[in-house]
């Protein structure tokens, strides 16, 4: 299990791991540091994830790991990236040269993402007002104003690169999230899985806000494990 930390691209750190109790099921588990905004733009932290996965899979031995079988998972901000290394296999401009290691796989095995964005170039196009402020998440990443810069926010939507061949996706909200990361989001990747012919699961959770135990209760829990079982074991 890789997981990507959220914290609007700009801040938080691997310590901030929300799957750590997959332990206790027999999976290993590897928190990511990644470049945030501002530290480099996007697609650097896209590169960072996809470099970590090629490096778990290059020290799997050395780990005492068997990191054939990856889960990408993750939380707000980390949950867009955790989708977008799910559906993005082999795209080049995605992939980068950080880490080497650049004869193993970036692909994953199965994606859960969490109160988390999908779709950034809905934000750059219908909500084009807000996100053309200095101070938002996107203008950050993008390092501009993302109504200028569609190409790249397409690029930095999971919806965007759906096929055929991705893997199996859990995407969980919450109804009293009363952060900017709507729902919709989780909608409209599953209607691309949908339209694909993939295997999605959406879950819209009563009562949970922008994280909490509401996503690792029992009925959550057994969701998880039973796709782990499926696509890791």
């Amino acid at each position: 299990m890789v997981f990507f930390h959220g914290g609007s691209w700009r801040s938080g750190s691997k310590k901030t791991c929300h799957v750590g109790w997959l332990t206790h099921h027999g999976y290993a588990v590897a928190s990511v540091d990644y470049r945030l905004s501002g530290q480099a733009k996007f697609p650097a932290l896209a590169h960072d994830c996809k470099g970590a996965i090629r490096w778990l899979r290059a020290n799997a031995d050395k780990l005492g790991i068997n990191a054939e079988r990856i889960c990408a998972a993750g939380a707000s901000a980390g949950g867009l990236l955790s989708t977008l290394v799910g559906t993005s296999g082999e795209i080049k401009a995605l992939e980068g040269t950080i880490g080497g290691n650049l004869d193993q796989s970036s692909r994953v095995q199965s994606v859960l993402g969490m109160f988390c964005p999908t779709d950034l170039y809905y934000n750059a196009t219908v909500e084009k007002e807000r996100c053309d402020q200095p101070n938002c998440p996107l203008y950050q990443l993008l390092g501009g104003k993302p109504s200028e810069r569609l190409d790249m926010a397409k690029l930095a939507s999971s919806t965007a690169h759906v096929t055929k061949d991705d893997p199996p996706v859990i995407l969980l909200y919450g109804t009293a999230d009363k952060s900017l990361v709507k729902p919709l989001h989780g909608e409209r990747l599953k209607a691309r899985y949908d339209k694909a012919g993939l295997d999605a699961t959406y879950q819209l959770i009563e009562g949970a806000g922008h994280g909490g135990p509401q996503y690792r209760d029992k009925e959550r829990s057994k969701l998880i494990l039973d796709m782990l079982q499926k696509t890791l074991r």
